[in-house]
């Protein structure tokens, strides 16, 4: 990807590390969050960086307009059968064949459980469900797997948004 074309940290919290590595190497960075806290945050770490208080479900972005979206550990705190709207308008707001980067559960769950002494939502499909997931809103798979992070199972998919004209 060329420095210099837009990219979108979908669920950015603080802007470390994705928001910080990308302005790092100049790209124009763009993060959503839900949170006025996390975006507080990130915008002491990455004063470069433009952010807006956005729900993944509504992004406020014209159309093929991110050459890159990134949504690592954040699609993860909607229900996952919200997982195909939130898709369709990822590949809404990335221009033909932009790539996406997404990180989801290594297993089918979904459970409420405190993180950082806060209740927090979790609702991972399981892989097969998120390949398929990403074949239905034109979406190519380029690479896949699980990962295993400090002794938990994430799921990685890159892929690419499919060019129709």
């Amino acid at each position: 990807m060329d420095k210099g074309v837009p990219i979108l940290d979908v669920g950015c919290g603080t802007g470390i590390p994705v928001l910080s590595y990308l302005a790092s190497k100049k790209f124009d960075v763009y993060g959503v969050d839900i949170s006025d806290i996390m975006l507080a945050q990130a915008k002491v770490n990455v004063p470069t960086a433009n952010l807006y208080k956005q729900n993944m479900l509504n992004l406020d972005f014209p159309d093929n307009y991110f050459q890159g979206l990134i949504c690592l550990h954040s699609i993860i705190h909607i229900p996952r059968t919200k997982h195909e709207f939130a898709l369709k308008n990822f590949n809404r707001v990335l221009k033909p064949n932009g790539s996406l980067l997404i990180c989801t559960g290594s297993e089918p769950y979904e459970d409420t459980h405190p993180f950082l002494d806060v209740p927090l939502f979790f609702s991972y499909p399981s892989p097969s469900d998120s390949l398929e997931l990403m074949e239905r809103t034109n979406f190519t798979i380029i690479y896949d797997k699980i990962i295993n992070m400090n002794g938990e199972e994430f799921y990685w998919i890159l892929a690419q948004k499919r060019n129709f004209s």
